[in-house]
């Protein structure tokens, strides 16, 4: 797959759900629906990523 190729969501849907653990620390999650694409201000953070 080329570098800048995107991975399909129900692929990236199967990892994050079935092949690692991660923890979600607390975090502000609010996103303007003005903008476009409508993202989280600082994106979103995960900790603890590992194998399961």
């Amino acid at each position: 797959m080329p570098p800048n190729e995107q991975i399909p969501h129900d692929k990236s849907f199967h990892f994050l759900v079935n092949k690692i653990k991660f923890e979600v620390p607390i975090q502000n999650l609010i996103y303007s629906l003005v903008r476009m694409p409508t993202l989280p201000e600082n994106g979103f953070v995960m900790e603890n990523i590992r194998w399961k």
